[in-house]
């Protein structure tokens, strides 16, 4: 689907986003059942091989993008988006580690492999 999209497109389309929000896809999708397929069955795992997957998928758009397409002179990137936290407290290590953690897990989920 990509590689169509660059091939029919690529002339005049040059910021590309390979997913939009892909945690939310992942979390509402595949956790919570708010969002489609509304699967609520396996929270523990469905959300985290969804998102493995959406990642490999961004993954090889963009390989195809920089190998077969980079002489349209686009760029090609992901949306990434996270609820930001901060610590209660900035002076107790343990909020501090918190608040990290907590970006950690759905920000850095999706933008620390990219």
């Amino acid at each position: 689907y990509a590689r169509a999209c660059f091939k029919h497109f690529g002339d005049r389309v040059k910021h590309w986003i390979t997913l939009n929000e892909p945690w939310c896809m992942a979390i509402l999708g595949y956790n919570t059942g708010e969002h489609a397929p509304g699967h609520t069955d396996a929270p523990e795992l469905e959300p985290y091989q969804a998102g493995h997957n959406m990642l490999l998928a961004h993954a090889e758009a963009v390989a195809i993008y920089r190998t077969d397409f980079a002489a349209q002179g686009g760029r090609i990137g992901i949306t990434v988006n996270a609820d930001w936290r901060q610590p209660r407290d900035v002076n107790n290590s343990e909020h501090v580690s918190a608040a990290k953690r907590a970006l950690d897990f759905s920000l850095g989920w999706f933008a620390d492999p990219v």
